[in-house]
């Protein structure tokens, strides 16, 4: 659940519901389901309610700071060591971004604070206050590097993306 108190809050709020709806509508998974949203003008207040998806990755999670993970299949558990967890955490992630890109979508605040994973190992990317419905192919290109950047366990986090000229800066990837 977020909150908004301010009208720009408020307004911040409106257009990261719109966000949401725009990737429900495009069926992309790997974010959290929109529950609702309400609003009261009169009082510049407003409410948008999300599924609770977790908590946030640590920035640096995939240099091995990570234990061992469960993942659940059928009635038994699996234990996959870390190395395993981050490959599939990165082809969920990589994947979960590319889905949000081909629905027109470029999320703009790629930081460890808004991937969220479950207790099943689920990853989510959330907080799309700052997400926009025109990019350029090369802002597209920038952002999935930033986070293959992360992936590889660069701190990504201080860096703040969120002028346009920001976006479109790339940076080399070794893959």
């Amino acid at each position: 659940m977020k909150i908004a108190f301010t009208q720009d809050g408020v307004q911040r709020l409106r257009h990261e519901d719109r966000v949401y709806r725009h990737l429900q509508e495009a069926g992309v998974s790997g974010i959290p389901s929109l529950l609702g949203f309400l609003e009261n003008p009169d009082a510049s207040l407003c409410v948008l309610f999300l599924s609770d998806c977790g908590s946030h990755l640590e920035s640096g999670w995939s240099t091995g700071k990570l234990i061992c993970h469960q993942r659940r299949s059928s009635s038994f558990h699996i234990h996959s060591p870390p190395c395993v967890k981050r490959f599939l955490v990165r082809e969920d992630l990589t994947s979960i971004l590319a889905s949000i890109h081909d629905a027109g979508i470029l999320h703009r605040d790629v930081r460890s604070w808004n991937i969220l994973e479950d207790a099943e190992g689920r990853v989510r990317f959330t907080d799309f206050d700052r997400g926009s419905f025109q990019a350029r192919p090369k802002d597209y290109l920038a952002e999935k590097q930033r986070l293959e950047r992360f992936l590889r366990g660069e701190f990504v986090d201080r860096a703040d993306i969120i002028g346009q000229d920001d976006l479109g800066e790339t940076y080399p990837i070794d893959l």
